[in-house]
């Protein structure tokens, strides 16, 4: 899943922020863009698939936390926090293109945020970012959509009347599935308004009804499980060591009736689910079950780890969902 978000805002990369293209071994030729800076670039995934595509160029990652870059990671490293303390002004001007993948919905002061970005650039300068779907997602009662990570429901609407006020306009916008990521591309244009044009009132009633109708779904599915594992013979599962397994058992869930929580991050397995007191297993737990029951709810990852669990581990497990 975090291969195809790489690719395809590589692609948007290219065609808005590439700089040099290679047309023979010793002919070379420019075109608009420079140098990368990436915002929360983690462990360097984008540079390194970048890298496998196309020429190497100038690429700075601003991170701050303590993760280590992988192998063949070309990009040098700011360890530190983009916020209202951060010196863009010291970043070398041949860095012109600004990225993030699914950071804005973390943030916590998306105006400063975007301010700095608009400082730092110049007038055609790009910014090139992704976001998870959340209208989408909290649409589809997806439980990853709204939790202490994204703590507030910064849509499409929201995003986009930023960008205007901010003094950018966006020059190409693509969907990766339905409900997923959406992909922007934006060019520094204008100065910073004070306006923001939206209609607050609207939006608010339209998202109000999303929020209870995802409400209202997970107290029936919660009531609907619970009847069907409680005079259950065989073993009970729940996926997901993080915010899918916390929201169902905060809804209600029987946890007396849960043998653990199941997860393929080996970092977690073994280790407690904060909040509660049942232990993280590796799926492969369920080989030695007979017709295990597993609780799938678990957003747009649901078909791969259903096809994973029936096609390698075991044929005879139960899923609820």
């Amino acid at each position: 899943m975090k291969y195809s978000i790489n690719i395809l805002i590589i692609r948007v990369m290219e065609k808005y922020g590439a700089s040099i293209i290679r047309l023979s071994q010793n002919l070379y030729i420019k075109i608009p863009g420079g140098g990368v800076v990436e915002i929360g670039g983690g462990n360097g995934i984008l540079n390194l698939e970048y890298n496998k595509h196309y020429p190497l160029r100038d690429w700075l990652i601003v991170e701050p936390s303590n993760i280590k870059p992988i192998d063949g990671v070309k990009a040098e490293y700011i360890k530190e926090m983009w916020d209202e303390n951060f010196d863009a002004s010291r970043i070398s001007s041949k860095y012109s293109v600004i990225v993030h993948s699914h950071v804005l919905e973390h943030l916590l002061n998306i105006n400063s945020f975007l301010e700095k970005i608009w400082k730092r650039l110049d007038f055609r300068q790009k910014m090139i970012f992704s976001v998870p779907n959340l209208k989408e997602t909290l649409k589809r009662c997806y439980t990853n959509a709204l939790n202490f990570e994204h703590t507030y429901m910064i849509t499409d609407d929201y995003i986009e009347a930023l960008l205007e006020k901010y003094g950018f306009n966006i020059v190409d916008k693509k969907y990766f599935r339905e409900e997923h990521s959406i992909f922007y591309a934006a060019e520094k244009v204008r100065g910073i308004s004070n306006a923001i044009h939206i209609d607050v009132e609207s939006l608010y009633k339209e998202n109000l009804n999303i929020l209870q109708n995802f409400i209202t779904y997970h107290q029936k599915f919660i009531y609907e499980v619970n009847e069907k594992i409680g005079n259950a013979s065989e073993k009970v599962y729940l996926f997901g060591a993080h915010i899918f397994s916390q929201y169902l058992i905060s809804f209600g869930l029987n946890t007396s009736r849960i043998c653990g929580i199941l997860d393929n991050d080996k970092l977690k397995q073994g280790k407690r689910l904060y909040g509660t007191d049942l232990m993280v297993y590796s799926p492969q737990i369920l080989k030695k079950e007979k017709s295990p029951i597993v609780i799938l709810k678990v957003a747009s990852y649901a078909e791969e780890i259903k096809e994973d669990i029936l096609n390698n581990i075991n044929k005879q497990t139960v899923f609820v969902e």
